[in-house]
């Protein structure tokens, strides 16, 4: 679904000019035309007859369902096509504005994917965290998004560590650093026999290193402090790391719990509790 804000929604309507259903000088034949040849999409099928049937209903139920990318190349082609047909709506601005929703488009499409944040959220803290780091990647901030990812993972790997009885404090009471409490984590999974290929270990060992030079660009390179941010590139190349991490470990998280789920009924069962018939009412 395309991060359309209700503003840009009204942009797009006022710059098609779709206000009676029209969408710019189309005809039923060449709107269809334009959107399997252009864009891939056959925008009469059922999956955008959500709203009606007119060719400004089905372009506002596709704009509800397809993703950034398909969003920004078919706003690209109707502008297009509307500037060189002389048929565009609105003003000069919303002609500037439109560029600039492509523009903003585009970059959200190029965005890292963050959806693993969203099934490893837990609690209010969490939510409030991920709302942030989503609403930045929106505007196309990933720089600010570093400080806040770095508070999340930490919250994530105390949660698995308290799963396993680790601590994620000293002795004197001073919390461990993201990658320590990680490597901990990874050494339990390591002593269970949890880890099932030498390719997945040495990926998680890896880790630990790569969160703890996270540690450091969040102290050095982030929002966190008063300092220098990073680059968008490589801050986008972090926080889709980062993401890419929590879901593997989700992933191995959810097999160890399906495992569990199955052998702990057996385990648990006493050969007392079993209820087997007399050995004379056997059939064999």
């Amino acid at each position: 679904m395309a991060t359309l804000t209700f503003r840009e929604r009204q942009l797009i309507e006022r710059l098609l000019d779709m206000g009676n259903g029209f969408v710019l000088k189309f005809s039923d034949r060449t709107f269809s035309e334009f959107f399997k040849l252009d864009i891939g999409v056959d925008i009469y099928s059922g999956e955008f007859a959500g709203l009606g049937e007119s060719k400004a209903k089905r372009l506002r139920c596709f704009l509800e369902k397809a993703e950034d990318q398909l969003v920004m190349q078919a706003l690209s082609g109707l502008i297009q096509h509307g500037r060189e047909e002389k048929c565009l709506g609105g003003t000069g601005a919303d002609f500037v504005g439109g560029l600039a929703l492509v523009r903003r488009l585009k970059s959200a499409a190029s965005a890292p994917d963050v959806t693993a944040l969203v099934e490893a959220a837990d609690g209010v803290n969490d939510a409030l965290l991920l709302r942030q780091i989503q609403e930045s990647l929106r505007q196309d901030e990933p720089q600010a998004v570093v400080d806040r990812l770095h508070t999340f993972s930490v919250r994530f790997v105390r949660r698995l560590c308290a799963g396993r009885g680790i601590e994620v404090a000293n002795p004197n009471g001073e919390s461990k650093p993201l990658n320590s409490i990680f490597g901990e984590y990874v050494r339990s999974l390591r002593d269970a026999g949890q880890i099932e290929s030498a390719m997945g270990d040495k990926i998680l060992r890896n880790a630990i290193s790569v969160l703890g030079d996270f540690n450091t660009v969040r102290n050095t390179q982030s929002l966190a402090h008063d300092n220098p941010v990073l680059g968008r590139a490589e801050a986008t190349l972090i926080v889709g790391n980062i993401s890419s991490l929590i879901r593997f470990v989700q992933t191995i998280e959810a097999q160890i719990n399906s495992r569990t789920d199955v052998e702990a009924p057996l385990s648990s069962m006493q050969a007392d509790d079993l209820d087997f018939p007399p050995e004379e009412d056997l059939p064999f």
